[in-house]
This record gives C-alpha cells, structure tokens and sequence, in this order.
C-alpha cells in the first residue's frame, strides 16, 4: 500500500472500505480479496505501467463463514466481521416533536446514532453521541 500512497491518484472520494489484495509472484497475479477506495486501473498503473512488471488482477470469490478453524486471509470473512456486540437497531421513520422520545425514555441518553441526511437530528440533543454521514445526501461525500 505504501506504494499505491505514493502515485499521485486522488484520495479515495467514495465509501470508507479499503482495498485489500495480496501479491502472489509465483502466479504473478495481485489478488483482490476487497474492492475498496484503489481502483483496478490505479493498481495495474502501479504495478504494471510504473513498474514495468506483468501482474494480473485477479477477484478472489468471496467466501464467507459463520466460524471457521483456520484463519481468515482478509478482513469481512467472517459472518460477524461488522456484527456490533451492543442491541443495534435501524429506524426507517423520521421522528416528529411528537414522536421525539423523551430523554428518561429506553435510555436514550446512551444511544448512538448514525444518520444520513440529518433525518434524526432532532434526536442529537438527547443522545450519548450523534453523527450525520452525509447531511447534504450525497454518498459521494
């Protein structure tokens, strides 16, 4: 990756997943375990064009376990990678003054909420921490 760091490309202006590959020489391929933030095409430019070298990129199928025995090669194999440990809830309806819970209400006072497009923000006073991913609605960003 610090090679990737250094070719000039733009920071990554899309989702918050790195790309994870691995080298394999004797194949001469990279394999991609993750799609991420480093194109295909900034990573052949690296590899290929900078370094004058002749590797394939090359999509690992993605395979993922509820447990396994043996250790996972790449990050989000597992079933329960992204599980948080903590009761986690989607709230599909946006809260109106009348809906807004009060703060002695379910602990709300130890929630954390991640919204998009400030649709709870009416919550943020009230809540244990609040942030918005993109309160312009836009995924770019």
């Amino acid at each position: 990756l610090q090679v990737i760091n250094n070719v000039g490309h733009p920071c990554c202006q899309v989702g918050i997943e790195s790309t994870v590959a691995k080298l394999v020489p004797d194949q001469n391929q990279l394999l991609v375990f993750r799609r991420g933030g480093v194109s295909e095409a900034a990573l052949h430019d690296v590899l290929n064009v900078q370094r004058g070298l002749d590797i394939a990129i090359v999509y690992a199928q993605k395979v993922v376990a509820d447990h396994s025995a043996q250790n996972q090669v790449a990050p989000g194999q597992l079933l329960t990678h992204y599980a948080p440990d903590v009761p986690t809830f989607m709230v599909n309806s946006i809260p109106t003054p009348t809906t807004t819970p009060n703060p002695s209400d379910q602990d709300i006072h130890t929630w954390v909420i991640i919204d998009f497009n400030r649709r709870l923000r009416t919550l943020q006073p009230v809540v244990a921490a609040y942030l918005d991913l993109s309160p312009l609605y836009d995924t770019r960003f």
